[in-house]
């Protein structure tokens, strides 16, 4: 949802990048989750990582108080002043004056389900969008979930598991920020193509390099990729349906 929602305030000549700067704080929670793992497990236990990694859930109490409802979505439900209000807000915060504007009511499809996907024009785009995000999918946890069982088996020490875990995610960051940047410049599907290809690439060099610095370099570069990949699918799969299908043509491709 944060994705649909987002999109709705971005302008479209920076909306690409900023969906990318939003996915790419995925990448600093596992970098916060790697530390805390590498620092706390081996002395305190994963007990104590588990109850660290719950304190966050209770940010979202605080945080869901300052994300707006979508003007959209109040507008379409009659709710104009509480659309205004939004607006108005938005605006006084990005210090420009609210402008007066001439509100039509879009008319409203009711009961949108997953089969609105695959009507015209939709189709072709649903079907590569959903193996897309299938791959990607299987491709990114089927490697990640695994990396600590991987190095330990490769002869890395316990502690030396999550020390390396701990780069490939720092590797991460700039996987998402160039992906960021080559979206704006260079377009969606060019960027989403190239990394996907690169990603595919790197991960097969890392099942069959041998020695220690191999197999980390091709497990950054994998992560590089990778993470990079998943950012530009981010930005381009809410940017393929109008608003009144937006949610449903990306929660459908997640899930």
């Amino acid at each position: 949802m944060d994705y649909s929602i987002f999109a709705e305030y971005l302008p479209r000549n920076k909306r690409g990048r900023y969906l990318v700067y939003l996915e790419s704080f995925w990448a600093l929670g596992t970098i916060v989750a790697a530390g805390l793992a590498w620092l706390v497990v081996p002395r305190f236990g994963w007990r104590v990582l588990l109850a660290l990694s719950a304190l966050p859930g209770l940010v979202i109490y605080f945080i869901r108080r300052y994300v707006p409802e979508s003007p959209r979505y109040l507008l379409v439900n009659g709710q104009q002043e509480e659309m205004r209000a939004v607006l108005t807000q938005v605006a006084n915060e990005n210090g420009v004056p609210v402008p007066d504007l001439t509100i039509t009511v879009p008319s409203r499809q009711r009961g949108v389900t997953v089969a609105a996907l695959w009507r015209h024009p939709y189709v072709r785009r649903t079907l590569m969008l959903w193996i897309t995000w299938f791959a990607i999918s299987l491709g990114c946890y089927g490697t990640f979930i695994w990396l600590p069982r991987i190095f330990v088996g490769k002869g890395f020490t316990f502690l030396k598991t999550y020390q390396n875990v701990f780069l490939m995610a720092l590797a991460q960051l700039p996987g998402y920020f160039s992906a960021a940047y080559l979206v704006e410049r260079w377009g969606r599907r060019p960027t989403l193509a190239l990394y996907l290809v690169m990603s595919g690439v790197f991960t097969y060099l890392f099942a069959v390099v041998t020695g220690l610095t191999s197999i980390v370099g091709m497990a950054v570069l994998m992560s590089f990729f990778c993470l990079g990949a998943w950012g530009a699918l981010y930005a381009y799969t809410p940017e393929l349906y109008p608003t009144e299908i937006r949610p449903t043509g990306m929660g459908w491709p997640a899930a």
